[in-house]
């Protein structure tokens, strides 16, 4: 029987019972899939489907209306609250990702997980200056609006006035904490936090969670670090770690189906869709929604008798070229404003190679200034435009988005396209005449 379950087939429902509609002979075979990779990304994935025979009106507004691919984590933060809820036990949780790959949805999940439960919220955003306590201000600013009294201490640091000591601010603001009951408090964009922003919530960790069991759940959210990790002492302590840490990844192919079925419901070449979405938006649930809208935008998706239906055959879903959508194009263009020419050749010739490429090949291309190509790869780096992957002892440079290459390759004149190309040709001879078929 366990053999069985593990590796023979089910008969498909239509075989032991005829009538069974096709649409629900082909559900159940999916839900009784021995990978569960295969099956449903969740129920309300399922409902979409089911929904998909029926009346469909649906608005782009507000899509995704919510959030997929992300099971384990709901279920880890819900667990959290209920804790909160139930016994009044404190913890303190920080998401942790590359940026586009829903940590600010997640927190905000994490607040209507707790409204329901009936919990006071309190939430922030650290500003991106790394002003000092920055976003301890940001926190305090939420808390005055929700309609707490701040002490005279706080006050004073939220108006930034005075040159006040560490201590009587983490004091006051344990304080302040400890007399809201239970609450949700939560801080996004960890990663621009400043020292001392940082060092006022270690401390208030350490008090509340590990000395006074207030009822108080903290929520973080994070880029990862690119240097030395100012919340080592937070979580590399093991069990006694102050927060748990959380990492997100890109989600899978199934989550990105599940994007679409809330649009297109069991359509056609629906997984298809999700395969060439799933790889051109590597993953990251932000990029692959504004790809979906851009879609919708340009009258692939479009609505019939207010349904959304699929325009392109199976080739074209294959290949026509996916659009890169306003919002998306816009970001990438500022994380490219402002630098110089000679940079964003660099950027240029790394978009036009069709692979990963070595530093030298881009020094040939560049004319052989190697300080110059360092501050340049340094700089676009830094701004995350390239990444580079180390294998073995050579260095590989790659771009960060795949959907940057359209925005670089389309801001270069037709002329100057062709004269790069030629540049990366000329280096590659030169550089691998004796084994070219290595690198073309």
């Amino acid at each position: 029987l366990l053999e069985k379950h593990l590796s023979t087939a089910p008969k498909p429902p239509r075989e032991l019972v005829p009538t069974v509609p096709a649409h629900l002979n082909d559900i159940a075979l999916r839900l009784l899939e021995k990978d569960p990779n295969r099956r449903y990304g969740s129920a309300r994935h399922l409902l979409d489907v089911l929904r998909a025979k029926g009346p469909r009106r649906l608005s782009l507004k507000g899509f995704p209306s919510r959030t997929a691919g992300r099971t384990a984590e709901l279920a880890r933060l819900r667990a959290l609250v209920s804790g909160l809820k139930s016994s009044g036990r404190g913890a303190a949780v920080l998401l942790e990702g590359p940026s586009g790959l829903g940590k600010s949805r997640l927190l905000r999940e994490l607040v209507v997980m707790a409204r329901d439960e009936g919990l006071k919220v309190i939430g922030a955003i650290c500003p991106a200056n790394m002003a000092p306590y920055g976003g301890l201000r940001a926190l305090l600013s939420a808390l005055e609006a929700a309609g707490h009294a701040l002490p005279a201490t706080l006050q004073q640091l939220r108006l930034g006035e005075g040159d006040l000591e560490p201590y009587p601010v983490m004091a006051a603001t344990r304080e302040l904490l400890s007399s809201l009951g239970p609450t949700v408090v939560l801080l996004d964009d960890l990663h621009h936090a400043d020292r001392g922003t940082l060092k006022v919530l270690e401390f208030l960790l350490r008090n509340h969670l590990q000395l006074q069991a207030e009822p108080l759940l903290f929520g973080f959210a994070r880029q990862p670090p690119t240097a030395a990790d100012p919340l080592e002492t937070w979580l590399n302590d093991g069990a006694a770690a102050l927060a748990e840490r959380i990492e997100l990844g890109p989600i899978s192919i199934i989550a990105v189906e599940e994007l679409l079925a809330q649009l297109l419901g069991d359509a056609p070449l629906l997984i298809t869709l999700a395969q060439r979405l799933h790889q051109e938006g590597e993953g990251s649930p932000h990029l692959i929604s504004e790809m979906i809208r851009g879609l919708a935008e340009e009258g692939v998706i479009f609505d019939e008798g207010g349904r959304w239906r699929l325009g392109l055959d199976e080739r074209a879903v294959s290949h026509t070229p996916l659009p890169v959508p306003g919002s998306i194009r816009e970001a990438l263009k500022e994380r490219l404003r402002g630098l110089k020419p000679e940079v964003l050749r660099v950027a240029a010739l790394v978009a036009l190679c069709p692979h990963e490429v070595t530093p030298d090949v881009i020094l040939e291309a560049t004319g052989g200034d190697e300080h110059a190509l360092d501050d340049a790869l340094e700089e676009l780096t830094e701004r995350g435009v390239l990444r580079v992957r180390q294998v073995g002892q050579e260095e590989l440079l790659e771009l960060s988005q795949a959907r940057i290459r359209d925005v670089l390759v389309d801001s270069v004149p037709a002329g100057e396209r062709a004269a790069l190309h030629r540049r990366l040709g000329g280096a590659l001879e030169r550089l691998y005449r004796q084994r070219v078929s290595s690198v073309v």
